[in-house]
């Protein structure tokens, strides 16, 4: 039996392409996402109030856990290691991206207060 190999009864799995939609959705949560957050970060501190901005920068982070939600279930998402993603990478991805954003949003309410000025 020298030379015979051993065959994996599991093939590995080969992720479909997804196209033009699937690589505008993983920029989004992967880089348009967060860019945006630390733009209205800034834009928040400068005003140093309450406002719609506020508003805006939740709204992102909404859609940005939306987008990766999608992203997984739909479109078969990936890691940002290009690896299969799962849900509990969604799960991950929300608590981080919640801490991150409310990290953020106080940041821009105490310490970038008139920062930029």
């Amino acid at each position: 039996m020298a030379g015979s190999r051993i065959t994996s009864s599991t093939p590995n799995p080969v992720q479909e392409p997804t196209g033009c939609l699937g690589v505008i959705v993983r920029l989004s949560w992967l880089a348009f996402g967060p860019a945006l957050l630390f733009a209205l970060t800034f834009k928040i501190g400068d005003t140093a109030r309450f406002s719609a901005l506020d508003v805006l920068f939740w709204i992102v982070i909404v859609g940005m856990v939306s987008v990766r939600y999608v992203d997984i279930a739909r479109l078969g998402g990936q890691t940002s290691n290009c690896e299969p993603a799962d849900m509990r990478d969604w799960r991950r991805y929300l608590v981080a991206v919640g801490l991150a954003g409310a990290g953020l949003w106080a940041l821009a309410h105490t310490l970038l207060v008139g920062f930029m000025n």
